[in-house]
């Protein structure tokens, strides 16, 4: 037994003690049986809370003020196992899965259901009690009360009274109480039915004890016989094993409206208590009631049940109402979070078949519920058309990869050099591919070709003309060496078919390595660096035009010997930006080159400079090197 066990005990043993004694003193009783009897209400509620542990702890309190009261030892013996059973019994009718019944949860009133279950529980173990209990005065007690006809119903009213009011009480507290008693699910094989059969047989004998003492009273010789066969069968069904799990239900809307329900029952209850307890009121009752008028605390209860009980009814059927035409949806409604995982994919079919249950209701239930439907419908074909976009997002994904791959094929993968010199280049693209492109290789024995050009535009249509430039190109080199007559054919070619209006700047040059002359040509690009002495300028030329908008255009040849390096480039190099919207600029590109020979720290040296700024053009250079 641990600490919550003994808790278990000790808090119904305690109450038990201190509300007794409270009553006896409060209400001017000294026998244990008049009044209003608030030890039946603990005991009732004990059971249910806290077990067979409750129940031991509520019936020895009852032991002690039986005996307090003079009570001979066969009755305390009978009164603390009847006492121990019936608070057990309401415990065992807690966690019994009935028709209609979904979960079995711990004691609470999540629904209007529980309440009827909670009234329920109280009604047929108030019927046991008062049965039993009265067999026990007739045969043990005879000269302790005065026996009628309605002194089982006597006990009856006063049961359930203090077990609703105290038994609300504690259902309300439970929350707050954490040793609460649980059963375990049993191993142990039972037949169900049997047990139904045994306890619907039981308290059909109950109704027929409890209906013959309101007609006859009690005789000595039916009540042993009656007393043992209920006390046999009422054991027998308290060994019935418990075989269903417990769901344990958070907090909702309708706990707390069944609460606040309770809480108005409790106060209700002690207002009309009190209001029919005054002595004005109660001669105006007495002529009317069949109880012995000596027991002022019946009558009292008598006449609030006439009018509680109605209340209750009404108000019942009021919350089923509204529990099943608001509450309920409510409650399905917030169950969307169950059909929520970051992990899959929403099962809008459930969702929907829910909602449909509620898509009739002509109120704002109804609405709700058909704005959900819609909203899912809405969002599946959302999501059907995001798919859609996303394996189109993967097709073209995939074709950019193929395409970015041909593209890099075509560029030179590595430098061309001897003992004299080295050519090479870099493109960075900036998107998966770009307008830019550079070239270069021999021509013949004698004469290498340099080639740098920038197509309009961005993304594949820009990569496809500078990818066409760069093919016309290498063809028209193969068959003349004219690079005015080059470029005069290549902007033919690209002015033919240029439905969109495309252009490409382009830069052209041939070095022959022996006379060491560069002759070259300039379609509307940026003006290449040329190292003179010790320092980078601007190499002065022709400009030209850009290929592909104006017909027949005559480009210019021009032919300079060339000494040191030479480096060309495209414009997104000296227009990259920072975060101050300043561009890297001319000068900034003639410093770096006077200051480095490595021109692959370029772009190191871009990226220094931009910051945070993403660049919006493709960036490529490439550099003639003499070597010393």
């Amino acid at each position: 037994m641990n600490s919550n066990d003994i808790k278990k005990i000790a808090v119904p043993f305690v109450l038990m003690l201190i509300l007794n004694l409270s009553s006896g003193f409060i209400f001017n009783y000294i026998d244990y049986t008049s009044g209003y009897n608030p030890h039946v209400g603990i005991m009732f509620i004990s059971g249910l809370l806290f077990g067979p542990y409750g129940a031991l702890g509520a019936s020895f309190a009852n032991l002690i003020f039986f005996a307090y009261d003079g009570m001979n030892l066969t009755f305390l013996l009978w009164s603390s196992v009847l006492n121990f059973a019936v608070s057990y019994l309401s415990y065992k009718l807690w966690y019994v899965k009935y028709r209609g019944r979904d979960l079995v949860t711990p004691p609470g009133f999540f629904n209007v259901k529980m309440i009827l279950l909670f009234f329920a529980i109280i009604i047929i173990t108030g019927l046991v009690y008062s049965v039993m209990q009265l067999r026990l005065f007739c045969l043990f007690e005879p000269g302790y009360m005065k026996f009628t006809t309605m002194s089982g119903l006597t006990i009856f009213i006063k049961y359930i009274n203090s077990a609703g009011f105290y038994g609300l009480v504690g259902m309300v507290l439970s929350k707050k109480i954490d040793f609460i008693h649980l059963p375990k699910v049993s191993k142990r094989k039972f037949s169900q039915s049997l047990y139904l059969v045994l306890f619907l047989f039981f308290i059909l004998l109950m109704l027929i004890f409890a209906l013959h003492d309101l007609f006859v009273p009690v005789s000595d010789a039916n009540a042993s016989f009656e007393l043992i066969l209920a006390a046999a069968l009422l054991l027998i069904y308290l060994t019935r094993p418990s075989d269903q799990e417990i769901t344990f239900v958070n907090m909702t809307i309708t706990e707390k409206i069944m609460n606040v329900y309770s809480i108005m029952i409790i106060l209700f209850g002690m207002f009309a208590l009190y209001w029919f307890d005054d002595s004005f009121i109660i001669p105006f009752i007495v002529n009317y009631v069949p109880f012995d008028t000596n027991d002022m605390a019946v009558i009292g209860l008598w006449a609030v049940d006439e009018v509680f009980v109605p209340f209750i009814l009404s108000t019942l059927i009021i919350l089923t109402y509204i529990d099943r035409k608001l509450v309920k949806p409510i409650v399905q409604f917030s169950q969307i979070d169950d059909f929520i995982d970051g992990d899959r994919k929403v099962d809008s079919q459930r969702l929907l078949e829910m909602y449909s249950q509620f898509t009739d209701n002509d109120y704002e239930v109804g609405a709700l519920a058909r704005g959900y439907s819609e909203l899912i419908e809405s969002n599946e074909e959302y999501i059907a058309n995001i798919d859609k976009i996303e394996r189109e997002k993967e097709r073209i994904k995939t074709e950019l990869d193929i395409a970015k791959r041909i593209q890099q094929a075509n560029l030179p993968t590595e430098s061309l050099e001897n003992d004299y010199y080295l050519v090479d280049g870099y493109s960075r693209p900036a998107k998966e591919v770009g307008g830019d492109f550079f070239d270069y290789y021999k021509i013949d024995d004698e004469n290498v070709a340099l080639v740098v050009g920038d197509a309009s535009g961005k993304g594949v249509p820009a990569a496809l003309l500078a990818t066409i430039t760069q093919t016309l190109i290498k063809q028209l080199l193969q068959h003349d060496t004219s690079l005015n007559r080059v470029l005069y054919q290549l902007n033919n070619q690209l002015f033919e078919h240029n439905a969109m209006t495309m252009f490409i700047t382009l830069w052209i040059g041939i070095f022959n390595t022996k006379t060491k002359t560069l002759t070259f040509s300039n379609a509307g690009h940026n003006p290449p660096l040329i190292k003179h002495g010790d320092e980078y300028i601007f190499l002065k030329e022709d400009e030209g035009i850009v290929l592909g908008i104006i017909e027949n255009f005559e480009f210019k040849e021009e032919q300079i010997v060339l000494k040191d390096n030479l480096v060309l480039y495209t414009d997104g190099i000296t227009e990259a930006i920072n975060d101050d919207k300043e561009m890297y600029g001319n000068e900034r590109l003639i410093s770096f080159f006077n200051d480095n020979d490595d021109f692959k720290g370029l772009y190191d040296e871009i990226d220094k400079f931009s910051q945070s700024q993403n660049q919006f053009d493709d960036m490529t250079i490439a550099i003639f090197k003499f070597k010393r």
